[in-house]
């Protein structure tokens, strides 16, 4: 409760501040073998026996999203300073989170060959399994609505998954993919950054399907694209 309040106050000190969203993929992915689904605290969560950071970015006062100890937890910063908040849920795997409106931030885990979504609401973090199988590394956008959209790497193709009224959907791009990916919203639209073969690829979709094309920029181990009101994203690397 008081993590609660506090959160609540920060917000109202950032009242007016531009946000933006959430567009930083989940870095460093691992995984562990044997992971199974329990209850905790009342509710799903994950099991995991490592140490495991990941970081989402956005706004003028950043919010971050990490795996500590295989506990998932919310810090955001204001002009008074950063807050870490537990969110009461253990995860290992793959995550990427956005913002997709409200108070809270949603986060996509890939985990147990599964793709699960972490969303908080009246009753706090809830964990529900969207029923889609996923492998590999992920990176969620938003592109209007109240769901996310995810992209995914499995059997060296890129795949895309996404909700409606009618439940959740996964669909193969055409496009061959091995490495890390982030996806981004450019102007209206949904661009793919793939990091394969040592080069940085740009993947697009027009009327005729998605296609691929190589930007010739040295890939590193880890990218993130992110919308800065142009063109094209801009495109930040480690490794």
């Amino acid at each position: 409760a008081k993590c609660f309040a506090k959160y609540l106050e920060m917000r109202r000190e950032m009242a007016g501040t531009v946000m933006q969203p959430l567009r930083v993929k989940a870095l460093q992915p691992h995984r562990h073998p044997g992971q199974k689904l329990q209850r905790h605290g009342g509710q799903p969560g994950f099991v995991d026996q490592g140490v495991e950071h990941r970081f989402v970015v956005g706004g003028q006062w950043p919010q971050v999203v990490s795996v500590d100890e295989g506990q998932l937890f919310l810090s955001a910063a204001s002009r008074s300073g950063w807050q870490k908040m537990p969110t009461g849920i253990r995860v290992s795997g793959e995550i990427a989170a956005l913002d997709m409106g409200g108070l809270w931030p949603t986060i996509m885990v890939a985990q147990n060959d599964r793709l699960f979504q972490v969303r908080r609401g009246m009753e706090g973090w809830a964990v529900s399994n969207t029923g889609l199988a996923v492998s590999g590394a992920i990176s969620a956008v938003n592109v209007g609505g109240t769901l996310a959209q995810v992209f995914a790497i499995e059997g060296g193709v890129l795949q895309q998954l996404w909700a409606d009224e009618l439940g959740w959907h996964k669909k193969s791009t055409g496009i061959k993919a091995d490495g890390a990916v982030s996806a981004v919203v450019v102007d209206g639209a949904v661009q793919v950054i793939l990091l394969e073969g040592g080069v940085v690829n740009q993947v697009t979709l027009d009327s005729t399907g998605w296609h691929k094309f190589s930007t010739t920029i040295p890939a590193g181990a880890e990218a993130t694209a992110v919308d800065v009101g142009m063109k094209y994203p801009l495109i930040i690397q480690a490794g």
